[in-house]
């Protein structure tokens, strides 16, 4: 009676993929509202728009489009040699399409934004689906590596942060994902259920990956997260919040890990939670909330901007990527082609 019910719900959900799409941003923009209003309780909006107004706008603006470009130009560097280790050879200039069209895509429905770089390495690169989505979810691992080991440094450097709070949990979260690598590239007489696992044409970039690729591949996301706690520092100034700056760059693993989430839009929501609770010491609730909104707003803007200027030449480049394998085959088999293929040695 109850799977019944639930068929009959989910069917025109699964037959209609735009109903699907609104369903989830709908629920993704109402998490997002809710911690808004959870984190503004007692604060008033008039309040957060007179900071607003108070605000140095002219440090405050280009420090934050110069985080969002950190963000976005050195993801895309590290997406070229991702898909260089482990698929073939990218260069810096190819993937800038797709990755500003998977920027675009966060502001409208995050949970479908990766999709833009798994149809690149799908249409591009020749990569399975399979292998395509593991691929992009290796970047999660890796940044589950630099956010736990950044967490931990910054509680221990920090005693009176409130990230000493999650200190266990980040440390077994980081103990997990290293057991997890060794276990996926030197384990030794895997059980049958192991095997199918290692072995899955899918988990190639986890069964492939060596030191050197952990390596490049932390560095170079460290590179990334670690600029963002001094310029949420300056962004602070300019909404003329006292905050040392030892404690708030404690708290850029909270502020990246919020940033990345997928159940929300740019870590909106989220980020107003993380500002209330880890500039409680320092700053009201208005003021936290006002500086991070402000950065959402602004880092909103720019994602919509990418998409109005690259998602139409993403979108021609991956249907004739995508195009070119079928055209082809159709050569090969109707004598289209005028010279034969070379064939190996």
């Amino acid at each position: 009676m109850v799977r019944g019910t639930i068929s009959r719900i989910a069917e025109p959900i699964e037959n209609r993929p735009q109903l699907k799409f609104v369903l989830e941003d709908v629920l993704i923009y109402s998490i997002a509202l809710g911690l808004i209003a959870w984190a503004m309780q007692g604060v008033s909006l008039s309040k957060v728009l007179h900071d607003l107004r108070a605000s140095n706008l002219v440090l405050f603006v280009p420090v934050t489009l110069c985080a969002f470009a950190v963000w976005f130009f050195g993801e895309n560097y590290m997406f070229a040699v991702l898909f260089t280790f482990f698929h073939k050879k990218t260069t810096y200039r190819e993937t800038l399409p797709a990755t500003a069209a998977m920027y675009f895509l966060q502001a409208i429905n995050s949970l479908v934004a990766d999709a833009a770089l798994v149809v690149f390495l799908h249409n591009r690169k020749q990569a399975s689906w399979g292998a395509a989505a593991v691929t992009i979810a290796y970047v999660g691992f890796i940044d589950l590596l630099v956010m736990t080991s950044m967490a931990i440094a910054a509680a221990i450097a920090v005693p009176h942060s409130p990230m000493r709070e999650l200190l266990p949990y980040v440390s077994l979260a980081l103990a997990a994902g290293i057991a997890i690598a060794l276990w996926m590239r030197w384990r030794r007489n895997p059980t049958y259920w192991e095997r199918a696992i290692l072995e899955h044409p899918s988990v190639k970039t986890f069964r492939d990956a060596r030191f050197k690729h952990y390596a490049v591949l932390y560095l170079i996301r460290l590179a990334i997260f670690v600029p963002e706690g001094f310029l949420v520092y300056l962004e602070a100034i300019a909404f003329h919040l006292r905050v040392p700056m030892a404690p708030l760059l404690a708290l850029t693993p909270a502020i990246v890990a919020v940033s990345a989430a997928p159940v929300a839009p740019n870590g909106l929501g989220l980020a107003q939670t993380v500002m209330v609770w880890g500039l409680a010491p320092y700053a009201t609730a208005t003021q936290a909330v006002a500086m991070s909104l402000s950065v959402n707003v602004i880092h909103l803007l720019c994602r919509i901007l990418l998409g109005l200027t690259s998602a139409r030449h993403f979108a021609r480049r991956i249907i004739r990527a995508g195009s070119e394998p079928g055209r082809e085959h159709r050569q090969h088999h109707t004598g289209g082609s005028r010279r034969p293929h070379p064939q190996p040695g």
